[in-house]
């Protein structure tokens, strides 16, 4: 999955919690609740780097898959990716992990 993202910083709020919008019209609402999971998931576990996003938008651009083997639930993972990298986190609080038995990966999040 390749997600094209940035941040913008002209809200006139700068005292609101950080949100997302959508540009790409391709997502559907099941994936767009997985990307605002991504964002939370950041901001909940690393409060105090998640500061630097206060006032802020996150603008998904694009997101590029393919259409095989994809869930929607690698939104999140990828949003969470991307947010903790442009600020800076070494670990993302969100990974994937293959369950055999329902031939599916499963959101999780990592232990602290």
């Amino acid at each position: 999955m390749n997600l094209t993202a940035h941040l913008d910083d002209s809200s006139i709020d700068l005292e609101a919690e950080p949100t997302i919008r959508f540009m790409d019209p391709h997502l559907s609402d099941s994936q767009c609740r997985y990307a605002e999971l991504g964002l939370n998931a950041v901001v909940d576990r690393y409060p105090n780097d998640a500061l630097s996003l206060v006032g802020k938008v996150l603008m998904i651009d694009r997101v590029d898959y393919a259409l095989t083997d994809f869930q929607d639930e690698g939104v999140a993972c990828a949003v969470a990716a991307w947010v903790c990298e442009e600020l800076g986190i070494k670990k993302s609080p969100l990974t994937l992990e293959f369950d055999g038995a329902q031939n599916r990966y499963l959101l999780k999040e990592r232990a602290g």
